[in-house]
């Protein structure tokens, strides 16, 4: 027997030169931004049958094309839904979701993103202006380099949940214009966390780690060369010491044949 309601599968995808005209727009205004995203769904119903029956499946597709910088919410994280519905009006895009930029932050939402991020989901005015049946992308935007300022990183994680009743869920992006054989070069290496977000109720979410992120793999890196670095010199100085050991030995056993012939 088929089931009533379809289940929901959603695809987030967005270009390169989107995603990097994001960042540039965040990085020049050298603090904290947030803002919304705009683009376009697309949807497709797909029939399944299985030995066990018939399902059908919704396939929504959900392409970024713009990265809105503007403040819609206070610094008590309180939405000004007149704000958004603004911006909205000067997009062609539709509004399916929003984003926030920290610099030099973990990529997981802070008390006040997720404040924010149920407001969105429960208000009926931001509801009309998202796709039907849609819920909002949350995507979190962050840079850092390492100590020595060798390497920056640009990194990015997006949240979604499929319906109202689940938690939100790290998305695999794909950008559509990089190369298949660009793709094929990183192998399955996937930059995403798979762990679930729990709810704003729960405190859980303050202490689930994403994957780390390349300045951190470098800054690791450095202090495995630097503590080799160490264990070298320690090495050489051994050496050094016996060498200087063996002269003095030497220099004994002399004396001792000098005075023994004596």
């Amino acid at each position: 027997m088929a089931s009533m309601e379809p289940r929901q599968l959603v695809t987030l995808s967005t270009t390169g030169v989107c995603l990097s005209m994001a960042f540039a727009q965040v990085l020049a205004s050298k603090g904290d931004v947030s803002g919304l995203i705009f683009g376009s769904v697309t949807k497709e119903k797909k029939s399944l049958v299985t030995d066990s029956g018939s399902r059908v499946e919704m396939l929504a597709s959900i392409d970024m094309q713009v990265f809105d910088a503007c403040n819609f919410f206070d610094g008590h994280g309180n939405i000004e839904s007149q704000k958004i519905a603004k911006a909205c009006e000067a997009q062609k895009q539709t509004l399916v979701g929003w984003f926030s930029f920290r610099s030099n932050a973990p990529l997981r939402p802070s008390s006040r993103e997720m404040y924010v991020q149920r407001q969105i989901e429960s208000s009926s005015h931001i509801k009309d202006l998202l796709p039907e049946g849609i819920q909002p992308v949350f995507g979190i935007l962050s840079t850092s380099c390492t100590k020595n300022a060798s390497t920056h990183s640009l990194d990015y994680r997006f949240l979604f949940k499929e319906n109202a009743r689940s938690s939100m869920k790290s998305m695999e992006l794909f950008i559509k214009n990089l190369q298949t054989d660009s793709q094929e070069e990183y192998g399955s290496f996937t930059a995403f966390s798979k762990t679930d977000i729990p709810s704003l109720i729960s405190l859980q979410q303050s202490i689930q780690v994403p994957p780390p992120t390349v300045n951190q793999i470098e800054n690791y890196a450095e202090a495995a060369q630097g503590h080799i670095n160490m264990l070298v010199a320690m090495l050489e100085k051994l050496r050094n010491d016996v060498l200087n050991e063996s002269r003095e030995v030497e220099g004994l056993q002399a004396q001792y044949a000098a005075i023994k012939k004596s």
